[in-house]
């Protein structure tokens, strides 16, 4: 295509000049519009602005069916679904630790990165649970994917890949899991301890460990009593993983693993 030249012209609506670039092509001339006249410029912008607008509505609606994608797959309990850091109304002492969650979702990317999960252990009704989900719905709506559920929850969704009509094996499950952004166990120690509830929590923390991934644990259990209920290799698992947070009383006690203690004071608690 050869540029043969150019062509001005005045337009008939506003009366301001029109530039065309010629170009050959074969045996024939065309003429491509190179500088527009004030109200085709106009009309142009108007068009482009149209036509980002529609691709912003196309992204957003985009983004918002994938985040409901991750909400369907969160396992999280529809009393919790619309739980946030700004909606809470609790008294003081829960929202130490709304404010311990809200700080490790600032940092997210960072404790995704080192692999830095928390263990909120201690009394009933200090928000654990209540936290832990602001901290899935928070990051669900960052694009985060994230599994919030009880232990029970967990151990049924196993149990049901038993089932002849079950569309997911065992396996799947576990590899979700290992994919996931963050992986939330609530209630820890509620469930019937047996062989192969054992069995399976290994399988379940051992698969994050390995992927590298973060995991978070809430459970009413005091940290003794914690380490008394569980095999060795679990507790050993959690405790390289997690941050404890001790959640009793009416202060909130941070007690670090050896290796997260220098990055954790800074990035959660301080």
């Amino acid at each position: 295509m050869e540029n043969v030249g150019t062509l001005k012209t005045v337009c008939s609506k506003c009366g301001g000049e029109r530039i065309y670039k010629q170009y050959k092509i074969l045996s024939r001339t065309i003429e491509v519009l190179s500088v527009p006249c004030p109200c085709e410029k106009e009309r142009i912008e108007k068009v482009e602005q149209e036509e980002r607008k529609y691709e912003e509505a196309i992204r957003l609606a985009e983004q918002e069916r994938y985040i409901e994608k991750l909400k369907s797959r969160s396992m999280l309990d529809e009393k919790f679904k619309n739980s946030t850091f700004e909606n809470w109304n609790g008294d003081n002492k829960t929202q130490k630790v709304i404010n311990i969650c809200k700080k490790y979702c600032d940092n997210f990317d960072y404790n995704k990165e080192n692999n830095v999960g928390m263990l909120l252990y201690g009394n009933a009704g200090v928000g654990k649970t209540y936290s832990v989900s602001c901290i899935a719905n928070f990051l669900m709506e960052q694009r985060k994917s994230v599994i919030c559920t009880s232990i029970n929850g967990l151990l049924r969704q196993f149990k049901s890949t038993y089932n002849s009509s079950s569309k997911e094996s065992e396996k799947d499950v576990l590899e979700y899991i290992k994919t996931i952004d963050l992986l939330i166990i609530d209630d820890l120690g509620t469930e019937q301890l047996t062989e192969w509830s054992s069995s399976i929590l290994y399988e379940i923390i051992d698969t994050r460990y390995r992927s590298d991934k973060p995991l978070i644990i809430t459970t009413n259990l005091q940290r003794q009593e914690f380490q008394n209920r569980y095999h060795q290799r679990i507790n050993d698992r959690i405790f390289e993983m997690c941050v404890l947070v001790n959640c009793s009383g009416n202060s909130i006690r941070e007690m670090f693993s050896k290796n997260k203690t220098e990055i954790l004071r800074d990035e959660i608690i301080n």
